[in-house]
């Protein structure tokens, strides 16, 4: 009666163990396959090869007479789908004038702000990454796409591309002013 005992826990805890096995896939290779191949529930695209960790800590530079530091950290997420999860960048900011005054600080709101960049993919060969960004005058055009690159040698490039969605003529008189580079601007790692 021991021996079936055993048997039956054992095919017990067998089957428990394949139950609640994770589905983990290589955040690159989800997204160079567009995630169209992950198809069971609780699964987890993770920054297995550490792509992400170059980009994570604090970015210093200065562009068009404006100081910028970006936070970077690395983040599991799954406010999109809830059995699916996926490391991701999210990236708050401190944008001060030239005379040190601050024009827009995120640095102390939750992760979960809609004022902080929150990252979604890595480029096909993992050279750059790609965040959305949404500003306090959103409605009126300051938001869009925010394009990362970091060489590992402690500097990095960081652009803005506008969104081009329609702006409600009557709420925004002209487009916002963006307060982050449109043009390629040069970061160092502190």
């Amino acid at each position: 009666m021991t021996q079936l005992k055993l048997i039956l826990t054992l095919t017990f805890l067998v089957a428990l163990g394949c139950k609640v096995q994770q589905c983990i896939v290589p955040l690159e290779e989800f997204w160079i396959k567009g995630g169209e191949f992950i198809e069971e529930n609780d699964c987890y695209a993770k920054d297995v090869n550490d792509i992400l960790g170059k980009y994570v800590g604090v970015w210093r530079g200065d562009y068009n007479n404006k100081s910028y530091e970006f936070m970077i950290a690395k983040e599991t997420d799954n406010k999109f789908v809830s059995d699916f999860k996926i490391d991701i960048l999210l990236m708050k900011y401190l944008i001060k004038d030239s005379s040190g005054r601050t024009i827009e600080n995120t640095t102390l709101l939750p992760d979960d702000d809609s004022l902080v960049i929150w990252g979604m993919y890595p480029s096909r060969y993992n050279k750059a990454y790609t965040l959305y960004y949404n500003g306090k005058n959103t409605e009126c055009g300051q938001s869009g796409v925010v394009f990362i690159y970091s060489s590992g040698d402690g500097k990095m490039t960081l652009s803005l591309v506008p969104s081009r969605e329609l702006i409600n003529s009557e709420e925004c008189v002209g487009r916002v002013v963006q307060i982050l580079p449109t043009n390629t601007m040069m970061l160092t790692k502190q």
